[in-house]
């Protein structure tokens, strides 16, 4: 075999049977989701008190009032839009309270990711959070359930759901009255939310995605003081799954005819259509 045929031969070998990078991570989401299976399971039977009462969530789409849905997302770019300008529903999440009463135009919808509002030590926060909008329907994991269900909690609408499954994939059953799937972000979560209330154009505020690229200011209520971001290796990697993941529900909305589009100025998201109107 000639030397030149030789290397063409090696190098075609070589790309078929080298192990990428992109395999790599598909082997992470497959052992992950494996772990997952597992995980559901037991998480299950731990919450069986509150999977219970997760059916009640059909009465979530009796709040909705248009076809259009605005998530607010925390970004720092969320100080620059007009909320009361805007027509449509509203879905808020996580500490929009901090940043959100300055406004008259009410949330349609709260909704909630994260358990860090029911560790040892965020006791005032979680206080606030249920203290704040409570004509507006709170939407909290069942992780919460809890620390929740006495005391202030019984003065308002709250519904609980259960983000157990498998990483979210295109395709997949979007069933707020049965577990759902895992989206590791917020806002991921809130369009997910969206898609399953029946919004037709679902329009993306203040989410920035760009923590992992700057070292400052991290959300709209924060002042802007140089506060420094979490560790950059951490946040590549929650960014590398819940990046992939924001693909996949693009996949999953285009399957259901859904318009999702990211109306942040200057994001680093780039899963939706970028729209430059005149939110910003």
């Amino acid at each position: 075999m000639a030397i030149k045929e030789k290397f063409k031969h090696n190098q075609s070998y070589k790309e078929k049977s080298m192990f990428t990078i992109n395999d790599l991570f598909k082997l992470s989401k497959f052992i992950y989701n494996t772990g997952l299976f597992f995980k559901e399971k037991i998480t299950l039977v731990k919450n069986i008190q509150v999977y219970k009462m997760i059916n009640r969530n059909k009465k979530l789409v009796n709040y909705k009032t248009s076809d259009t849905c605005y998530i607010c997302g925390n970004g720092p770019s969320l100080k620059k839009v007009n909320i009361d300008n805007l027509c449509g529903d509203l879905i808020v999440v996580n500490d929009y309270f901090r940043f959100g009463s300055e406004f008259i135009k009410r949330p349609t919808y709260y909704l909630i990711l994260d358990d860090i509002y029911g560790q040892v030590g965020y006791e005032d926060r979680l206080k606030s959070l249920l203290e704040s909008f409570t004509d507006v329907p709170l939407i909290l994991p069942a992780s919460l359930y809890r620390v929740t269900k006495e005391d202030i909690a019984s003065e308002r609408e709250i519904y609980y759901y259960c983000p157990w499954g498998k990483l979210f994939k295109a395709g997949q059953e979007i069933d707020f009255t049965k577990v759902v799937s895992r989206t590791w972000n917020v806002v991921s979560q809130a369009i997910v939310l969206a898609m399953s209330l029946g919004y037709k154009r679902i329009v993306l505020l203040g989410c920035d995605y760009n923590l992992f690229a700057t070292n400052t200011l991290q959300h709209c209520y924060d002042s802007d003081d140089g506060t420094i971001r979490p560790n950059l290796l951490e946040m590549l990697y929650k960014y590398c799954f819940t990046t992939d993941i924001h693909y996949e529900i693009a996949k999953e909305a285009s399957r259901r005819s859904i318009e999702i589009e990211n109306a942040t100025a200057d994001s680093l998201l780039d899963a939706y259509p970028i729209s430059k109107g005149e939110i910003y």
